[in-house]
């Protein structure tokens, strides 16, 4: 089985039946309690797939992050990462009331913790979706052609962070989904999306710190 099949099938347990087997576990412990499940959850789940992201692509991302420096692309992407979701959240804002759902989540875990919500939603969030999405569905598995690759990596990036079957929520992940791809396209270094991408998320993070508080 190559790399990316066994990567996809690791990130699809890790997000379907791991999570409710550990919650069905978490429930029967009295002290832990539904935010500290939450969080224990989320941060077991990242770790499993940045063990096997490290296990799989290591070699590779740590060749494309030698070639040469980033970080003015990746504050330039980052911020345009950025405008882009407070853009989409406005319009989409226009369509539903709520669009909240995956916002909702990190917030609860920023109120408990920020510094854990920094490392789980700032930093292994983003290198795990920007290795499946773009590196492996997008830039490996689909080869159909560049736009329907950016379509339908953005398309399954927009149903993954889809919350009760919210159409708003969507839209703006999979318009955000559309931008990282063309940077992907474009740069052809998954190294800059990955930094782009914990950018915005570190930046959407610290204001609701701001905010929150």
């Amino acid at each position: 089985m190559s790399k990316n099949k066994k990567l996809l099938l690791i990130y699809v347990f890790t997000l379907t039946i791991f999570p409710l087997i550990l919650s069905g576990i978490l429930n029967v412990i009295p002290v832990i309690t539904e935010e500290r499940g939450l969080v224990f959850v989320n941060l077991s789940v990242y770790a499993i797939l940045m063990l096997s992201i490290c296990r799989l692509y290591g070699k590779e991302i740590k060749e494309d992050l030698k070639k040469e420096k980033i970080a003015g692309q990746v504050i330039k992407y980052g911020m345009g990462c950025w405008l882009v979701g407070i853009v989409t959240a406005r319009i989409a804002d226009l369509f539903a009331a709520e669009t909240a759902g995956n916002q909702q989540i990190v917030d609860e875990i920023v109120v408990s913790d920020w510094i854990l919500s920094m490392m789980i939603f700032g930093l292994f969030g983003p290198i795990v979706e920007e290795i499946i999405f773009r590196y492996i569905i997008m830039g490996k598995i689909y080869t159909y052609g560049k736009v329907r690759a950016i379509l339908v990596s953005s398309v399954l990036f927009g149903i993954l962070h889809m919350f009760r079957i919210s159409m708003a929520e969507f839209l703006i992940y999979f318009i955000s989904g559309i931008y990282l791809g063309v940077v992907y396209d474009k740069t052809k270094r998954i190294s800059v999306c990955i930094g782009a991408h914990c950018f915005h998320n570190l930046i959407s993070i610290l204001l609701s710190v701001l905010l929150l508080n």
